[in-house]
């Protein structure tokens, strides 16, 4: 098959959640705003549930519209249903946050993925195209230490979040322009989010279903 341009999932296609990080994120910023005085009377339990309520909604919220949800404002809803003030997102929390993601590190899906990645930006035109969630892109990105050779395009800077087509959209708009949208290549995790969308937008797809497939990618395409 022709391939030109290749964008790839990041969660769940690259790395996986790190369980032990949701546990320690939860623990630190409870005893951060407890230090600050802002939980009285709320306990651990009732911050994880929070969390866990305000990260579903804005997924669900998400899938509805297709629009992001700035992230800022996803810590907003947070700290509100903990009737924290919004003041305190602030550069301190997200550096508690960028702390501890680096201290509990995502587990790669497959133990050469990024080495993978990086031979195929020398071959074709590559792009990390993916919903950031809650954590900002910028701790993506220091993960991937992709240099310039990788062009990545996130929920908190593309406005728009997958599977709506304007996500794909955009990135196209971007960087494949006028090329055919049949030499564009998205590998991810999900069909309802990867493979269903970019071949309604006239791409194809490639679902990474463990770490195998990556070995079969590098066959098909390296």
């Amino acid at each position: 098959m022709t391939i030109k341009h290749v964008t790839i999932d990041f969660w769940g296609t690259i790395f996986k959640s790190n369980p032990d990080y949701a546990v320690a994120r939860d623990k630190a910023v409870f005893d951060y705003l407890a230090d600050k005085g802002h939980l009285k009377g709320i306990t651990l339990l009732y911050l994880e549930e929070a969390y866990k309520f305000i990260k579903e909604f804005c997924n669900a919220s998400e899938l509805a519209t297709g629009l992001a949800i700035p992230l800022v404002a996803k810590h907003h809803m947070f700290f509100n249903k903990l009737n924290v003030p919004i003041s305190e997102v602030n550069a301190e929390y997200f550096q508690l946050i960028n702390d501890l993601f680096k201290q509990y590190p995502l587990t790669p899906l497959h133990p050469d993925v990024l080495e993978i990645i990086q031979a195929l930006s020398d071959k074709y035109l590559v792009g990390i195209l993916s919903n950031s969630g809650m954590v900002p892109s910028e701790m993506i990105h220091d993960l991937l230490d992709n240099g310039d050779d990788i062009h990545e395009h996130y929920t908190d800077n593309i406005r728009y979040c997958k599977p709506d087509s304007r996500f794909f959209g955009a990135y196209a708009a971007s960087v494949v322009k006028n090329d055919a949208y049949s030499q564009w290549l998205h590998i991810g995790d999900m069909d309802e989010f990867d493979i269903k969308p970019i071949k309604a937008f006239g791409g194809r797809g490639f679902k990474i279903s463990g770490a195998s497939d990556w070995d079969n990618l590098k066959t098909l395409l390296l």
